[in-house]
Parts: structure tokens; sequence; C-alpha cells
């Protein structure tokens, strides 16, 4: 449960409403009114009454959107740039870094001096597992030998979130905020369900291993949808749009991949992508669909290398590849100019580390 003010429960002050309205609510029943009531009928009234008044307060309000950033020391770097890109453009999303335990927190004190940053009206928070969950220790210490904690916190800020936002962008430290957040945008991917891919003809050996290793956390009931050998063969879908994950879905998502089971953690390892994970799900779950374009002059796909299409792309290609229509990003390495020249629904740059020279902003 999350511990700050304003998110999640506190079971105190509702208790402590609920007998405040069952006060309130005897006061200004006459003797008369309630002497024409039976106990059992009286009892019903006063705690349906106060309990609906006291919840009605207290449940926080859901809030559009978060952006959640697993973080190390190595990337404070890289994540004080994001948190100044967030604090000069109006995002109108709360940010949340993901530590693994209380060390890392207090040296990134160090960084960024404010335990809480708000602007416009929207917060930035640092939470380490080791403080919000001290019984998830020997996980992410497990995890640390099999470099998959970064995944892992993920998952976990997902789960420890949920239920408190419309959309969550998961995002690595090296971004930057190029426009605010547009939930128009969010809700058209959302409902058209169409995730614009280019088919290419064949994806290297580590990238089929990525998308296979990814695609079997679903069960088999989800598995059985797929086209599975074309997804682990000639499409790679990680980096080529923002990846946003609907609130509502969180749930069944998180179970879908066995997460709550503690299965997938057990299994976890650095070829498990997330949002990986969460697109097949999208396309076995609810119906979402491949929009692919075929790439016969071989202008976006490049097997020999282990990135994603989006990062294959030139100037000359940026206007053919399929952006037009959901929350897109770019590296960096097109520059600040372009990217808003070329990109219009491109909101953050990203790659910040891969690029030193040439993303010098």
């Amino acid at each position: 449960m999350v511990r700050e003010e304003g998110i999640g429960w506190n079971v105190v002050e509702i208790e402590r409403g609920i007998f405040h309205h069952l006060r309130v609510a005897s006061h200004y029943m006459t003797r008369k009114a309630a002497a024409r009531l039976n106990l059992f009928s009286w009892v019903v009234f006063l705690c349906g009454w106060s309990i609906v008044q006291a919840v009605s307060i207290r449940v926080p309000e859901v809030k559009s959107c978060a952006f959640i950033v697993p973080l190390h020391p190595p990337k404070f770097v890289h994540f004080r740039n994001a948190i100044k890109s967030w604090t000069t453009i109006p995002t109108g999303c709360d940010l949340f870094a993901i530590l693994t335990h209380q060390a890392e927190r207090l040296e990134l004190l160090q960084h960024l001096p404010n335990e809480i940053w708000t602007a416009d009206n929207h917060t930035y928070r640092a939470l380490s597992i080791e403080e919000e969950a001290p019984d998830q220790k020997p996980v992410w210490q497990s995890l640390l030998q099999r470099s998959a904690i970064i995944t892992y916190k993920k998952f976990w800020a997902l789960d420890y979130l949920k239920s408190r936002y419309r959309w969550y962008v998961v995002v690595d430290a090296e971004f930057q905020f190029l426009r605010p957040f547009n939930v128009s945008y969010a809700e058209e991917y959302f409902t058209n369900k169409v995730i614009a891919d280019v088919t290419c003809p064949s994806v290297n050996n580590y990238l089929r291993n990525v998308n296979y290793a990814s695609m079997m956390t679903l069960p088999p009931d989800l598995l059985r949808r797929l086209d599975r050998e074309k997804l682990i063969h000639n499409h790679f879908l990680w980096w080529n749009r923002i990846p946003i994950y609907a609130g509502s879905h969180i749930p069944h998502f998180l179970s879908s991949v066995h997460y709550y089971s503690g299965f997938l953690v057990q299994q976890l390892t650095s070829s498990m992508f997330d949002y990986l994970m969460y697109e097949m799900y999208l396309l076995s779950a609810h119906d979402f669909r491949l929009h692919s374009i075929p790439d016969p002059e071989n202008l976006f796909c490049n097997p020999s290398k282990k990135e994603s299409i989006v990062e294959q792309l030139k100037l000359e290609t940026i206007d053919q590849y399929p952006m037009k229509s959901t929350l897109q990003w770019l590296p960096c390495f097109f520059g600040r100019h372009e990217i808003l020249r070329r990109c219009p629904t491109c909101i953050l740059a990203f790659h910040f580390d891969r690029h030193k020279i040439r993303c010098n902003w």
C-alpha cells in the first residue's frame, strides 16, 4: 500500500469518518422517527449511509497519467535531465522514480535534493522497493544476480500504483520531454486497437530470442490467439512507440503473465521485455491487430542490428514510417527541432545515453 499522502487508503481516517457520520446521522434523527424504526433497520440505515459518506470523501480521484522510471545510480545524471524537462514542460503527468533499496534513494537526493517535487500541479516522488515492500528483499536480491531487476521494478511499480491513473508510461531514465502528454492520442490508440509496424524479412537471433521469451510469458489460451511464427521471426515491436499501459488492463495483464503467482519473477531474465509482453497481451486479449507495412527496399529493417526499427530511421524516411496516429517518440540523435517538426505525435526523445555527441541538447 502506498504510504504517501493522497495516494492509497488511510484506514484510520476512514474509521474516524464512519464514527463521525454515525454521530451526525443520529443527531438529526428525531426521537419519534427513531422509535418507528426497529433495531435492525436503524443499524442498516446508519451504517450504510455513513460508510458511503466516509468512503466518498476518502477515495482518491483517478488521475490522468503517471510516468514510471526504473532507476539506479549510473543513470542519475540522465534522470536529472529528464526531471529538468519535466519541470519546464507542462506534461500533465506525475512522475515516479523506482529504486531498489534505501541507499539508492538517499544517493539520488545528492543529485535531486528535493524528496518531492511539484510542477504544474503534478508530483515527482522517488520510491524504493526495500522501503515500500520490505518482504520483497529476497526477490530483488535474486533478480540483481540475474540482471533482471529493471523489468521487475517496472512490474512492481505498475502493481503498486494500479487503479490510481488512467495511463502509465514506463520508460528508462535516458529520455526528455518534448511536449505535454496528449490524452486524446492515448485514447485513440486504445480505441482503434492498431499497432502500426513494419514487416521485416527476418530479424536476427537475438531479437527472435527476445520475442520468444517475452511471448511465452502468456498463458496457453492467449498464446493460441497469436500468429506466433510471424511475431517471432518478422517483427520486433520494442521501442517502436511509447510504452504506454492502460490502467484498466493492469490487474488482468499482471495476472496473465503470472506476476501475482510469483512464477514470472522466478523465470524472469534480461531477455524478457516488459512492454513487448504487454503488446503481445494486447494482440491476444484485447483484439489489437498489427498494421504491417512491407519493407521490400529495407528502408527500416536491418536484421544485423539489435535495435528496433525506429532506430534505423533516417531523416529522409521519417515521414514514411507509421507514426501519425499514436503517442510516439524518436531517438534523440535526430535533434530536437527535427523531431518536433517531423513527428507531430512525439512527446519524448530517448536514448540520450547512446548518442552523447549528437544528443547534447
